[in-house]
């Protein structure tokens, strides 16, 4: 098996088909679904319609089915975190990655704040979402990413394994799903770094789950609107809702240092690294890996001809 990468969204995505005679095909596909993407809803895409809520005073009257799709996928994630990964954010994590942004409109009351006066997330009650469009406060940039990746590596996947009907995997900054067939004994994959614990522990991805890291390198507490402290160089989290796993995968930077006692509730196989590489395994980590327990809605993208 080949794995080609190339830059996107922020980060950079892999993909592999099982076989190799069509992995040309696979990367075209996959890359044609993720650059359709950018332009609704990464907010490093200036012409994005992320950033059209700010250019039209926060309301934009006919959202894409995609965005409306990544929205949806948004909340769903806040709600299984309980609060602690939310897309009204995005003032802040811009803040954090490209510094003060003066002439868009973002401000101190916009969720986040300025470097010298943080404030709470305004939450997703501020967001309107209904057949009239979609509203937010005015000056507020929402960030998807986090989600987003997520349902994109699952839809991409998807996409091309139905189109060339073979197994293929999309690891996208770390979010990581396939389709179709799988090699015997499931995908390898190597998850942690040289420094950990007994070095990265290799995951068999068995079909019909998904596994999701976060390095927390942005994450953000949305209940303060700071950056949060780091206490893991890495959070891996396995289950079949790539959505739900990354959702954990991130929050579980903002909870911190007591993360595994959270993370226990889920009973979702976990493994965290802690920044000296000791390494902490939950829920049969990753011998526990199966297929989704709940129905994983499937988001088309739409993709160039």
């Amino acid at each position: 098996m080949t794995t080609t990468s190339w830059p996107a969204w922020g980060t950079t995505v892999s993909v592999t088909a099982l076989d190799p005679g069509v992995q040309r095909a696979a990367v075209r596909l996959v890359h044609d679904c993720l650059a359709t993407a950018e332009k609704a809803a990464y907010p490093g895409h200036p012409g994005s319609q992320v950033h059209r809520l700010l250019r039209r005073g926060g309301r934009l009257r006919r959202p894409s089915s995609l965005l409306a799709g990544l929205v949806a996928a948004s909340v769903e994630g806040s709600r299984y975190s309980g609060g602690l990964l939310d897309a009204t954010v995005g003032n802040t994590t811009w803040r954090l990655s490209h510094g003060p942004r003066p002439t868009s409109g973002i401000g101190a009351g916009c969720g986040g704040g300025t470097a010298t006066s943080p404030r709470p997330a305004p939450g997703f009650d501020r967001i309107r979402f209904d057949a009239h469009g979609l509203a937010v406060p005015t000056g507020l940039l929402l960030d998807l990413s986090a989600t987003a990746k997520a349902v994109l590596a699952t839809a991409a996947a998807t996409f091309a394994a139905e189109r060339l009907g073979t197994g293929v995997l999309v690891d996208l900054g770390g979010d990581v799903a396939a389709d179709g067939p799988v090699p015997r004994g499931g995908w390898p994959i190597l998850v942690g770094t040289a420094d950990g614990d007994g070095g990265p522990d290799q995951v068999m991805l068995p079909p019909a789950a998904a596994l999701a890291t976060s390095r927390g390198t942005h994450a953000v507490d949305p209940r303060t609107g700071l950056a949060a402290p780091r206490h893991w160089a890495s959070v891996s989290v396995l289950d079949g809702d790539l959505v739900l796993a990354k959702s954990l995968a991130l929050a579980a930077h903002v909870v911190g240092p007591q993360a595994p006692d959270w993370l226990t509730g889920y009973r979702v196989p976990v493994r965290l690294e802690r920044l000296d590489g000791a390494v902490v395994r939950l829920g049969g980590w990753p011998a526990g890996a199966s297929a989704p327990t709940r129905p994983v809605p499937r988001l088309r993208v739409p993709h160039a001809a």
